[in-house]
């Protein structure tokens, strides 16, 4: 169970990783 735990966490940091480089993109997009 600790090793899923760990699983879930990273998933989440790169779920967080994600949404921050989408954002940048659409930032750029936007002042296009």
């Amino acid at each position: 169970l600790a090793h899923l735990n760990r699983v879930k966490i990273i998933l989440e940091e790169e779920q967080d990783i994600i949404k921050a480089r989408l954002e940048e993109i659409n930032v750029k997009e936007n002042l296009r």
